[in-house]
């Protein structure tokens, strides 16, 4: 059975990940995607698909994907030893999974594969898509966060 410690040790770790990539999604929704932009289609298209290549080899890929893990392990967790604050637990899983995760995996990579593929000419519907993808994204790291952090004042 999970212990107590090591439950409340993985939220604070949970709490940590989701805030994080909700950091990083909400810089991009509120003024990054803005900024490029300003700039123009072309040096827009540019940076944007720079980014995408970089960040590929950056540490964000341990913070996405372990994150991403710690979560399926808190789910999983939350539904077989139901400790307490439980339902916030998945919640905060589930929402992080499918509003971060999914969203990621589904939308905004395809995009980012899309803008690398045609270029300039992209940059419009890139922009307007991939920003409202990214809200979604931002919201859901948040909120994933925030039900963490619920369940582990209810277990208190």
């Amino acid at each position: 059975m999970m212990g107590r410690a090591v439950l409340d040790g993985a939220l604070v770790l949970g709490i940590l990940g989701c805030g994080a990539m909700a950091g990083l999604y909400y810089a991009f929704s509120g003024f990054i995607l803005r900024a490029l932009d300003a700039t123009g289609p072309d040096p827009a298209t540019a940076a944007m698909v720079a980014i995408n290549r970089v960040i590929l080899q950056s540490s964000f890929m341990g913070l996405f994907f372990g994150s991403c893990l710690l979560s399926v392990g808190l789910l999983m967790a939350a539904l077989i030893l139901r400790p307490a604050g439980f339902g916030l637990i998945a919640a905060g899983a589930a929402v992080y999974l499918i509003g971060m995760l999914a969203v990621t995996v589904l939308r905004n990579v395809p995009l980012n594969d899309m803008l690398a593929l045609r270029g300039t000419e992209s940059w419009p519907l890139y922009m307007r898509s991939w920003g409202c993808w990214n809200h979604i994204r931002a919201a859901s790291s948040l909120i994933g966060a925030t039900l963490f952090c619920l369940s582990l004042l209810n277990r208190a």
